[in-house]
């Protein structure tokens, strides 16, 4: 179940990653609309899955134990191998015994916890702490709305002109203490909050301040970041998803400051007025999913080098709306009913059912001789009987036995001819084609796209590489984490994990002191596998971190390596 999950969760992320490549250079709150509608996805994903009808795809290895259970003599299902008969009557004594001794007189019964259960406990656990987390961030958020007063009636008066300009209701407005952050609080009645400062700043920056706190209450970014905190905290053990709720932050703010832009400010002299906001005043202490502040630190370089950029900045907000919303559900309904199971599962007969009472279309084929099934079922009576009772498994086997089609020439000479297409859209278009065939043979091309001058192409490249398990992504990875792309860097981390690289606690301990948070929590997250003084002390370390997003990562590891010691 838990690996089922894992790989639906990185298939709608992944998604929503390649999407938002190809995006990049629309409007910012189009790409915000992927990242939030591809998270509500994922969130969703349990209800719809149990909802809809499965498609079994037998891609997990055979469990051995399962298929002698199934096909012994003692399970009814009729196959005479050849079983002496007083081991077919022993059987039944043996499991008896087995029960007596388990429940023995004066002796409880023994409760035995799985691995399989063991970590499904842990993640519901964990997940109920971070949605502990968000309720109480919350009621903080409430009671700091509460501490605030009203405002003169000259900064009621400009909100309500701003509002105009953006069509949408005017929000009630507070003012909290001087220094605080402007910020949107609110989930279904969101409000304004400016610091006392604000009484004495200029026209300009006063409007430009509440037509970005507006813009947010306009597309109710408030609500939307919940969904995105309750699906980091569903699957908080997935890295994608952390990667994810930083885009989706960091979209959203690009797409607010689209808003002032395009009311015909400047980027110029926008930029300088975050500067001196983020400089004159301290952010809010609650996270963001509580309380949507207006310049945090972490997010202003990106959002300075943006406003200075020539890019589109209007977007309609239904179209934005209807292509996130139209993505998530044909994403959802797509990779939701398909359950992954173990090979030669779904042509077994039903347990207790015998080979001589399956269904009609499947007597109705003849078994072939012995000599007709495949080499490995040869090796024991039960497998081959196994398999001659059941046309279907045969059928399975000689599916997984036959070679994948080959591509046309004139085709791969096309995507191979694109892959030095001076677009590094076109190049990434090519590369996508590429990597959805998983032929080794087109893995070189992928390695010669690590040095491509597009951060994001090296990204998408890394990643593929990594999950095809290819050595050319072992190779890279020293390098990629000191890539000058966070993407980059962070994905290696995740290759460093995957791939078992020989350097892996030497490098993530290195990456453990990043400039960039995601790649610090990524660390983190590798080293909850590696043991060491120094690893203690540098988990110690980040549990200590600015950013709340490395300190969760850090004491999960904390958490993971002291589970791992008590076992042990």
């Amino acid at each position: 179940m838990i690996v089922d999950v894992a790989l639906k969760v990185t298939a709608l992320l992944g998604v929503a990653w390649t999407v938002s490549f190809l995006l990049r250079g629309r409007a910012a709150s189009t790409r915000h609309a992927v990242w939030t509608g591809l998270m509500a996805a994922a969130l969703l994903l349990p209800l719809f899955g149990a909802l809809a009808p499965s498609v079994e795809l037998a891609w997990l290895p055979a469990d051995p134990s399962s298929e002698v259970q199934q096909f012994s003599p003692a399970s009814g299902t009729g196959l005479d191998l050849g079983a002496p008969a007083s081991v077919e009557r022993s059987a039944p004594a043996v499991a008896n015994a087995r029960v007596s001794a388990a429940t023995a007189p004066g002796q409880a019964p023994r409760f035995t916890l799985t691995l399989t259960q063991a970590l499904a406990g842990l993640w519901l656990f964990v997940a109920l702490l971070f949605v502990i987390r968000i309720a109480v961030a919350h009621v903080q958020a409430r009671r700091m709305l509460g501490a605030c007063v009203d405002p003169p009636a000259a900064l009621v008066s400009a909100l309500a002109s701003v509002a105009r300009e953006l069509d949408v209701r005017v929000p009630p407005l507070r003012l909290a203490a001087a220094g605080t952050m402007p910020a949107v609080i609110g989930v279904l009645r969101p409000s304004v909050i400016v610091p006392a400062d604000a009484v004495s700043w200029t026209a300009d920056r006063l409007r430009l301040v509440l037509l970005h706190e507006c813009a947010h209450v306009r597309r109710r970014d408030a609500l939307l970041q919940v969904i995105a905190s309750l699906a980091t905290a569903a699957y908080w053990w997935h890295p994608l998803t952390w990667l994810a709720a930083r885009r989706v932050v960091r979209e959203r703010e690009l797409a607010c400051d689209d808003v002032v832009i395009a009311t015909g400010t400047p980027g110029s002299d926008y930029a300088s007025h975050l500067i001196d906001i983020a400089r004159a005043l301290k952010p809010s202490r609650q996270p963001a999913m509580a309380a949507l502040a207006m310049a945090r630190p972490s997010e202003l370089e990106g959002r300075l080098i943006a406003l200075l950029e020539e890019r589109p900045r209007r977007s309609q907000p239904s179209r934005a709306l209807a292509l996130g919303l139209g993505l998530a559900v044909v994403a959802l309904l797509a990779v939701a009913p398909l359950r992954l199971v173990a090979r030669g599962t779904a042509a077994m007969p039903p347990a207790g059912q015998s080979p001589a009472t399956a269904p009609a279309a499947d007597a109705a084929h003849d078994s072939p001789p012995a000599a007709d099934a495949p080499a490995a079922a040869q090796a024991t009576p039960l497998l081959r009987a196994s398999v001659q009772a059941t046309p279907l498994l045969r059928a399975s086997e000689q599916v997984d036995a036959a070679p994948a089609p080959k591509m046309d020439a004139g085709f791969t000479d096309a995507l191979l001819r694109a892959l030095d297409d001076e677009d590094a859209d076109t190049r990434m278009m090519a590369i996508i084609a590429l990597s959805r065939t998983q032929r080794a043979e087109f893995a070189p091309m992928l390695a010669q796209r690590l040095e491509d001058s597009d951060h994001d192409m090296r990204a998408f490249a890394l990643l593929n590489l990594i999950q095809m398990e290819r050595e050319e992504a072992r190779a890279f990875l020293p390098r990629a984490l000191q890539d000058e792309s966070d993407d980059v860097r962070a994905i290696g981390l995740i290759g460093l994990r995957k791939l078992n690289h020989p350097d892996r606690r030497a490098l993530a301990l290195r990456a453990a002191a990043d400039s960039s948070d995601d790649v610090r929590a990524m660390a983190a997250l590798t080293l909850a596998a590696e043991s060491g003084a120094d690893v203690d002390a540098m988990l110690v370390t980040l549990s200590e971190d600015p950013s709340s997003d490395v300190r969760r990562a850090a004491l999960f590891a904390m958490a993971k390596r002291s589970g791992g010691d008590k076992h042990q």
